[in-house]
């Protein structure tokens, strides 16, 4: 039978390598991420989750994907649209 070596990477070598894999391809537009891959990544092992998670919420566009983890009910829109609770 073969022993596999599993091989622990710190912390903060993930997030640089994850950071570099968030980025696009070709260009240096930092509102295009490649966030598929990086939420992949998360959902691989538990080694890459945490970095994985840190990454993606480093930048978050609009509120939106904050107010979705919200509970149902906690808040809803008016005619205008605007935000209550």
């Amino acid at each position: 039978m073969r022993r596999v070596h599993v091989c622990l990477l710190p912390t903060e070598i993930l997030l640089v390598v994850f950071t570099i894999i968030r980025e696009e391809p070709g260009t240096r537009d930092s509102l295009k991420r490649d966030t598929n891959s990086i939420a992949a990544l998360a959902r691989t092992c538990r080694t890459f989750k945490e970095p994985a998670l840190d990454v993606l919420w480093e930048n978050i566009s609009g509120i939106k994907p904050l107010i979705s983890f919200l509970p149902e009910g906690v808040i809803s829109r008016t005619a205008e649209r605007k935000l209550v609770s």
